[in-house]
């Protein structure tokens, strides 16, 4: 079993509950670090603050190690639970390919990302946003207003998205004129 754990934004406490009892499953702990750091960084002091709170040694894994053994992090989770603990699940996608074709079973546990973390910002009701609902599905919804009127959509059942609109061309203009909220 290979488990890509997402450890948060901020320090080694923002792992999840569910993050901390897969680790706690774990054999061998590796640690990425070449696409994001925590805040408090990767020094020794840092690692080994993780390796306290998680009851685990870690190893760390920049990118080369990853590449050039995936391997063996892949053949020591075919045998047993290994982690890899990455400050946003989302990245790893070679390990996830390459274990998914060795008939490994992966596990993604998630956790906060900058996509949350921007809700702190002090948008105002008249920001322009479009609003999405099941992207995809036939009953797909798409809806184009500020957020004043997008908050009296009935966008029905989820997934829900809301991108805030920057600087736009007027052909994208026009394109969200068909989705544009007529209140």
């Amino acid at each position: 079993m290979l488990y890509i754990i997402g450890l948060g934004l901020g320090n080694e406490q923002d792992i999840t509950l569910k993050g901390l009892q897969a680790i706690h499953k774990c054999d061998k702990v590796y640690m990425e670090a070449y696409t994001s750091l925590l805040s408090f960084g990767l020094s020794s002091k840092g690692l080994s603050n993780l390796e306290k709170l998680y009851g685990k040694p870690i190893t760390l894994a920049d990118r080369e190690m990853v590449e050039e053994k995936v391997d063996v992090i892949l053949s020591q989770a075919h045998l047993s639970h290994v982690a890899f603990l990455v400050v946003v699940a989302t990245t790893h996608t070679v390990l996830v390919v390459r274990a998914k074709k060795m008939g490994i079973e992966v596990k993604i546990v998630h956790n906060a990302s900058v996509l949350n973390a921007i809700g702190i910002c002090a948008y105002s009701e008249d920001t322009e946003c479009v609003g999405f609902a099941r992207i995809g599905s036939e009953d797909q919804k798409v809806v184009a207003g500020t957020m004043k009127q997008l908050q009296l959509i009935d966008f029905g059942a989820p997934l829900h998205c809301l991108v805030i609109k920057g600087k736009t061309h007027p052909l994208e203009e026009e394109m969200l004129d068909f989705y544009r909220c007529r209140m």
